[in-house]
């Protein structure tokens, strides 16, 4: 009977082998040894990521889903030096059939760049920002992205434009870097470590300055994620409201201070649960 199931585990497994199909192999493309594929994107029916090579460094890829069609989109940064320094699908939205990310070129620390696909369609929106920016969040026909200057935190908005790339506000006292960016309700929604405090604040920008503001006094965070012990965690959107955690409560925005409540304490029920096994 061992024998049996031993040969039916081998015959799945070899069928779920044959069904697996290389694309394109990085290892040997040009002479080149590595590639480590990452950040993948759809946009224009094409798988857009990044990989890296002795050639080119890491740089933007695209595939078709066929060898013949898998591609270098652009060497943004000439020669075997890096463009993208981030994880691409944090650092990429698409608004208006048009991929929007962040790469390095050799002059700047960081900029928006934009493509529609194509290499002559490839080009750098803006010449000021020289930061490496670590994500940027879609909402509507806008994206918003955060800088952390020294001991500072800048919120930034664009439309993929130069002109409508601006600082909504800035001067924002932080500590580490922001443990969340998302989103709900049309909000951008942000969290990060005020100076001095070792708790966590969330924040709210409608893309103006006067819209843009703390929704949440400092919470004790929970230490469960990305951030340290003071973040809050579990984030999910549903029903354009934005659950988190904390250290002990339940929490939920719908991107306005009057509604950001605590929904439950876990800690009681915590607790409570405790208490019951013990007593059964």
């Amino acid at each position: 009977m061992k024998n049996i199931l031993l040969l039916f585990n081998l015959l799945i497994l070899s069928q779920y082998i044959g069904g697996q199909e290389m694309i394109t192999n990085f290892l040997y493309r040009d002479g080149d040894r590595s590639s480590s594929p990452s950040g993948f994107v759809e946009f224009n029916q094409k798988i857009f990521f990044v990989a890296t090579t002795d050639t080119y460094g890491r740089e933007i890829w695209v595939t078709d889903g066929s060898e013949s069609a898998s591609y270098l989109l652009k060497d943004i940064n000439p020669g075997n030096n890096s463009s993208i320094q981030a994880l691409f699908s944090e650092t990429s939205v698409i608004i208006n059939n048009t991929l929007y990310f962040v790469a390095n070129d050799g002059n700047s620390n960081g900029e928006l760049w934009k493509t529609d696909g194509t290499t002559e369609g490839t080009e750098k929106v803006t010449n000021f920002l020289n930061l490496n920016i670590t994500k940027l969040t879609l909402v509507g026909d806008q994206f918003y992205f955060l800088i952390k200057d020294a001991d500072t935190l800048e919120v930034w908005v664009s439309d993929g434009t130069e002109i409508g790339t601006k600082m909504i506000k800035g001067n924002i006292p932080i500590w580490n870097t922001p443990s969340f960016q998302g989103k709900c309700n049309h909000t951008f929604i942000f969290t990060f470590q005020p100076y001095g405090s070792n708790d966590s604040r969330v924040w709210r920008s409608d893309g103006t300055s006067t819209g843009t503001f703390p929704i949440t006094n400092e919470i004790d965070g929970n230490g469960a994620g990305p951030g340290g012990t003071s973040a809050l965690t579990q984030y999910i959107e549903y029903k354009n409201e934005l659950y988190f955690m904390s250290r002990h409560y339940l929490h939920k925005t719908d991107g306005t201070l009057e509604n950001t409540i605590i929904i439950t304490s876990m800690y009681y029920a915590s607790v409570k649960s405790t208490m019951k096994c013990r007593n059964n």
